[in-house]
């Protein structure tokens, strides 16, 4: 199947993809949301870094890479965002502009994260290879004959 391995017995695998799959959907509501109505991101962010938790510990449970750089992405938009509001006192119709550059910004990062993850979650591990060179020798046992 190539290098496609049958995950049935690999729940962390399908966990993630499942994971994978809700949080592209919460990032793509979030990001259209947020044009409709700013103000929706008071409930959508925290979901959002809710999800990417979750997409946090699946890839690690199925040792991906692109999903905990994903996930990790989603939780500094998160802090990054509610930071800025907090800190720079932005009202909803200040926040607007740099929500949606960060949110397009980030949402093409991620879409191409999960692809990766995707793909990764797809594929067979690398066989371990043990060089037969560095192998201790097996000592040979005497061989005695009856008289």
């Amino acid at each position: 199947m190539d290098g496609l391995e049958d995950d049935t017995q690999d729940p962390p695998k399908r966990q993630l993809r499942a994971a994978l799959m809700t949080v592209t959907a919460v990032a793509v509501i979030t990001w259209v949301t947020q044009f409709i109505e700013i103000e929706s991101v008071l409930a959508t962010g925290p979901l959002l870094g809710c999800t990417a938790l979750i997409v946090a510990v699946t890839g690690a449970r199925a040792r991906n890479r692109p999903a905990k750089v994903l996930a990790a992405l989603f939780i500094a938009v998160v802090l990054a965002l509610f930071w800025g509001v907090e800190f720079f006192d932005w009202s909803p119709r200040r926040a607007r502009f740099p929500f949606a550059v960060v949110g397009t910004l980030s949402l093409g990062v991620a879409l191409t994260l999960v692809r990766a993850a995707w793909q990764a979650s797809l594929r067979r591990p690398d066989p371990i290879v043990v060089p037969t060179s560095t192998l201790l020798p097996v000592p040979e046992r005497p061989t005695t004959t009856a008289p």
